[in-house]
């Protein structure tokens, strides 16, 4: 075992210091999430990350951030203040030291504008913030409208960083992967200890424990007694929806079928390696169904719609001359059999996730002692549009609509949506939205905010599509599915979640021959 952990520490080739501090960074966090040190002490973890970032060598430092994402912990400064992220502070270190590295003088600046490829990317993410400042015309709270456009300007300067860090992008998908298993890792573990431990204790452990450490003490009162944590069944027994290190098992999913991205590239390549990152894709995709997330089966069945109409669309003549005359250049690259085979493994593990749940302790079993198809019963659920949870979303989605009729060009305010829906502004941050992506960038900031937002995704996939490159086409067929799923919840915003997807786009926009055995 020891054996195979060297090899596998060897094979993700990262420096020893790297490994030493982010080792050091896991034992504090643990030992404050088991109260063995007050949780101050991350204050001064912070400091020492924030000294390594500054003076490491520049590709450690990126790398090293990377592989944090899903430890980045909440700043305790004062007692009505505990809230922020230490990542907030680290990357824009990250940040300012690029700056200094590769614009010493005002002449590096105007070289680097002068030189952008995609000049159309960085003015459409200006064009956002513009109408996003434009919104708080409109905003009840222009100081909650300020943060969040501060969030946004803070977690883009991930791609900026990565960009022009001069970083191989193969090394960032390792880390990014190493990032993932982390995440997996507390998922299982989270399974594996209700197996063991009442529900109850369970929930009020977490919540007590380990919430505190990564998001403050306002968000562990408030899951101390509501959550989305577990699912719930007419006349059974709950049930635990994994979510990890995270807030919600929908942010847990997101960052899971993210991560997908790099292990569907490195899967496909040929080398000893392979079955490895096809154990982690299975264990990806089946942490995906344990997170009890509906939005994205659902978004998975309509995926596998549009690649079945592609398929047929592309080989029956009549059809293709008629549909796709005009796009044929966008299709030509893709192997349609590679997401069959991922979405056709999706689908399949959901049995063994029903097998799952139902032997946990908390699994319910019928009058005769046969236990349930628990996934069964909630991907039902998903079409019962009197269940409580829809019903609610169907509400909120009319709410959202309305609004956007009385506030078309700019929104209430970016930062304002709780107004919409009647509730204190506060409850933002505890989760309230549209649940739906695009409804509520539409409430937010209205129909400007709304096409330019679309702009850029527009210009995201285009970048995918005009490199012939194998990780590129992995990147849209997982881009597309975050884009279905995006449909019903807003989780995209999600600090950890955003920053993984930033990332990705980073890499994209990397030169695509860092990528090595990049073929069809």
């Amino acid at each position: 075992m020891i054996a195979y952990l060297k090899n596998f520490v060897k094979y993700f080739d990262l420096s020893k210091s790297i490994w030493l501090v982010f080792g050091l960074e896991i034992i504090v966090i643990l030992l404050a999430v088991f109260m063995i040190i007050p949780r101050e002490a991350v204050l001064f973890l912070t400091g020492f990350l924030a000294f390594y970032l500054l003076f490491s060598p520049i590709k450690q430092a990126v790398i090293f951030f990377i592989l944090s994402i899903p430890l980045f912990v909440a700043l305790p400064i004062t007692e009505n203040f505990d809230t922020m992220s230490n990542w907030r502070i680290l990357l824009g270190l990250l940040f300012l030291r690029i700056c200094f590295i590769k614009f010493k003088n005002i002449k590096n600046w105007q070289e680097f504008i002068k030189n952008i490829n995609d000049k159309k990317l960085y003015i459409y993410v200006f064009a956002f913030f513009t109408v996003a400042a434009l919104s708080l015309v409109n905003a009840e709270s222009m100081g909650y409208g300020a943060r969040k456009i501060l969030f946004l300007a803070n977690a883009i300067m991930i791609f900026f960083v990565i960009v022009n860090s001069e970083i191989n992008a193969k090394k960032i998908q390792l880390s990014v992967i190493i990032s993932l298993l982390i995440s997996l890792a507390i998922g299982y573990a989270q399974i594996i200890a209700v197996f063991f431990a009442p529900l109850f204790e369970f929930w009020q452990w977490w919540a007590s424990r380990v919430i505190p450490i990564f998001y403050g003490k306002n968000l562990a009162n408030l899951l101390s007694y509501s959550n989305t944590w577990f699912s719930y069944y007419e006349k059974s027994l709950p049930t635990l929806r994994i979510f990890s290190i995270f807030p919600d098992s929908h942010s847990f999913a997101l960052f899971s079928l993210i991560g997908l991205i790099p292990v569907t590239y490195f899967w496909i390549q040929k080398d000893a390696h392979k079955k490895l990152y096809a154990s982690i894709g299975i264990f990806s995709l089946l942490s995906i169904i344990l997170s009890g997330s509906r939005g994205f089966w659902a978004s998975a069945i309509l995926i596998t719609v549009i690649l079945v109409f592609i398929f047929i669309a592309t080989k029956i003549n009549p059809v293709r001359n008629f549909v796709f005359n005009g796009i044929k250049k966008y299709l030509q690259y893709i192997q349609l059999k590679r997401y069959f085979i991922i979405l056709l493994v999706f689908f399949m593990l959901f049995p063994v996730g029903s097998l799952i749940l139902s032997g946990s302790r908390i699994g319910n079993a019928t009058n005769k002692g046969e236990y349930e198809e628990l996934t069964l019963k909630r991907i039902k659920s998903i079409f019962n549009f009197e269940e409580t949870s829809n019903k609610g979303r169907m509400e909120i989605w009319n709410a959202t609509l309305n609004s956007f009729v009385r506030y078309p060009l700019l929104g209430v305010g970016i930062g304002n949506y709780p107004v919409v829906i009647g509730e204190p502004l506060e409850s933002g941050r505890r989760g309230a939205s549209a649940h739906n992506l695009y409804f509520d960038i539409a409430a937010e900031m209205g129909i400007l905010g709304l096409i330019v937002f679309l702009l850029i995704l527009w210009e995201i996939f285009k970048k995918a599509r005009t490199q012939i490159a194998v990780a590129n086409h992995i990147f849209i067929f997982y881009f597309l599915w975050m884009l279905l799923y995006s449909l019903f919840d807003v989780v995209l915003l999600n600090d950890k979640v955003l920053l993984f997807f930033i990332i990705q786009i980073a890499v994209l926009y990397l030169d695509a021959n860092q990528y090595k055995n990049t073929t069809n």
